[in-house]
């Protein structure tokens, strides 16, 4: 029951780890919104997407396997409601944000959005990308928002990734050589994971609450 979120984000919290020894990691996650995640809710005949930004916190200590790191992070993203579509009712609309421990809430500096396999999107739908450039998407002389602007697919049957930050605050080496950590990263994921002969429970696969992965 793993899925790509879960391995492109243990690879992105190893590889600012590697980067700058950081212990944990807050990620500002991106989703359309269009999955079946409140089965109530018939979107069929809806358009366009129902973008959910919420905070997630990549555990990344030193003393962690690469299994462990895949099963935290799995853990985490799956600890969060709704997967994470009712984050910004409760941080907007709730009387109580913007008091007690709501007030401590640090802003990630970092955002990632896997925007899914296209390739399967546009099997079979008679709609085919583009091949004209469709232009700016937002102001060049806007203030970015996050530090590092990670977007994530899969098209043409290769993952592409990019990262969108600012001259004025990284050099280009800099960035080309997070950018090599995140691929080994992702590499060293790939191997371990195929390596893998037998499936790994984890909490969140089982019917029981309350276990912890050590517990299991």
């Amino acid at each position: 029951n793993t899925e790509v979120n879960d391995l492109l984000l243990t690879a992105l919290g190893l590889a600012v780890h590697h980067w700058t020894g950081a212990g944990q990691v807050l990620v500002n996650l991106e989703g359309h919104g269009r999955e079946a995640i409140l089965p109530e809710v018939n979107i069929t005949r809806t358009v366009g997407w129902f973008t959910s930004l919420y905070p997630v916190l990549l555990e990344t200590g030193k003393e962690m396997t690469l299994a462990q790191r895949i099963k935290e992070t799995k853990e985490g993203l799956r600890r969060i409601p709704h997967k994470g579509l009712t984050y910004g009712i409760w941080r907007y609309l709730s009387p109580t944000f913007g008091t007690g421990e709501a007030r401590a809430i640090a802003e990630p500096e970092i955002s990632f959005n896997y925007l899914g396999q296209v390739d399967q999107d546009l099997q079979n739908s008679g709609i085919t990308l583009s091949s004209y450039h469709a232009g700016e998407t937002e102001d060049a002389h806007s203030r970015l928002p996050y530090t590092l602007d990670l977007n994530a697919m899969i098209s043409e049957g290769t993952l592409r990734l990019t990262i969108a930050y600012s001259r004025k605050q990284y050099r280009k080496e800099t960035l080309e050589r997070v950018a090599g950590l995140l691929q080994s990263a992702l590499q060293e994921i790939i191997a371990h994971c195929t390596a893998q002969e037998q499936p790994e429970l984890t909490p969140s696969d089982v019917s029981f609450k309350g276990l912890t992965t050590g517990e299991l």
